[in-house]
């Protein structure tokens, strides 16, 4: 197992210059252009291994806008591998190449801002990722070990708007492996995911009546007064003590300031620990619209659009998280693990009982910013993991984490 530790660190610059080249290209989630362009290159450079490289077209989804209307959404191609599928030891891997910065006129280019760190976009989430997931993969294939080890990559184009069009992608990709690896950035200490919240997007459509504001204001029945209405109604849904957040993030409504709004329309999320709390979230929620439209004489629509189960950390995670704990012990790795708030692909997959680990990607910070930026010595750090930790269970020496006994 040395000479291939070895070999993956000897590819330390390798990795550095394909996430700067990676993190070039502006793959904003509803950028069609820029995903083609970074899927190509991602079949491109991932056809070095074992297995043909193929993309498979993601349908069209239908989400509500923010002027109310239910509009068609194109979506980018998967990027999907298979390799050994004979072998003893069967897993799941990927990601996704999306990210949440749309393009501009003059993007701004990935910048080393020292020897160690990387600054740009998407180089922590989680192109930082692939990169490393791409050499570990290679690692496998030079291995004598790695012929016991079978794998199934799955890249996607819309982990970052709720995966509308791949989570069902994952789910059948799920069926017969025996472990799920996401190559998500660490946590901002390093450490491993042990548990993640559930989530859900939430659009609420408020449908009032226009009049003049000033000759027929009190004729008129505004939409964004009871858009706030309910918005103060839902507030104290947040609570640290409960472990529930909501979380009203987007707003448009009106058309003049002269005009009683007829339309408001507000994109939320909802985020808990756990499912019976989305369930009971839920229910407050309908009944304070319903509420609100009685008192206000409006209606309200409320759409409910791609939920993730929560993420709950059961005796195979636990399993999965010791051996990484333990394969790093060896490499002189301290692995811990919490729990975070946040969300992404591992919680679907989770859900379905294959014991998943979906943060293995690079030490970085300040994801989903202007300042998002990549730890450059966490590539072979990780890659070195999570390759030690799977020819040792090829090798025999661990045994595979037992399959989760719930499902959402």
């Amino acid at each position: 197992m040395d000479s291939d530790l070895n070999w993956i660190r000897s590819q330390q610059d390798v990795m550095v210059d394909r996430l700067i080249r990676w993190s070039s290209i502006n793959s904003f989630s509803h950028n069609l252009s820029g995903l083609q362009e970074m899927v190509h290159a991602l079949r491109h450079d991932f056809s070095v291994l074992d297995g043909a490289a193929t993309l498979l077209p993601l349908p069209p989804v239908n989400s509500i806008s923010l002027q109310g209307e239910q509009v068609s959404c194109p979506l980018g191609e998967v990027l999907h591998m298979r390799c050994r599928q004979e072998a003893p030891l069967q897993i799941l891997v990927g990601g996704h190449y999306d990210t949440v910065y749309p393009p501009s006129k003059n993007p701004p280019l990935p910048r080393r801002v020292d020897n160690d760190t990387l600054e740009g976009e998407g180089v922590a989430d989680m192109k930082g990722g692939l990169a490393l997931l791409l050499t570990l993969l290679e690692a496998l294939d030079r291995a004598p070990l790695g012929k016991n080890i079978g794998w199934e990559l799955l890249i996607t184009p819309d982990e970052e708007i709720g995966s509308p069009g791949s989570r069902m992608l994952w789910e059948e990709a799920a069926a017969g492996k025996q472990l799920a690896l996401l190559f998500e950035p660490a946590l901002g200490d390093g450490s491993l995911v042990s548990a993640r919240m559930g989530s859900g997007h939430l659009t609420f459509v408020v449908k009032g009546l226009a009049a003049h504001a000033g000759r027929d204001f009190f004729e008129g029945r505004s939409a964004i007064y009871a858009l706030t209405h309910l918005l103060h109604l839902l507030e104290p849904l947040s609570s640290e003590a409960s472990g529930i957040i909501f979380n009203p993030g987007l707003i448009n409504g009106g058309a003049a300031a002269n005009i009683v709004a007829d339309r408001a329309v507000c994109h939320a999320m909802i985020r808990a620990w756990y499912k019976a709390d989305i369930d009971a979230t839920l229910h407050r929620i309908d009944a304070a619209a319903q509420e609100v439209a009685q008192s206000r004489g409006v209606l309200i629509e409320v759409h409910r659009e791609m939920f993730r189960p929560p993420k709950v950390c059961d005796e195979a995670t636990m399993e999965l998280l010791t051996g990484l704990k333990g394969a790093g012990r060896e490499l002189g790795m301290k692995v811990e693990w919490q729990k975070t708030g946040g969300v992404c692909d591992g919680n679907s997959i989770a859900s379905l009982g294959l014991p998943t680990c979906d943060n293995l990607g690079v030490r970085g910070g300040k994801t989903h910013s202007s300042k998002e930026f990549a730890t450059l010595s966490s590539l072979s750090e990780r890659a070195s993991l999570v390759t030690h930790y799977l020819l040792k269970l090829a090798s025999g020496e661990l045994n595979m984490p037992s399959r989760s006994r719930w499902t959402s």
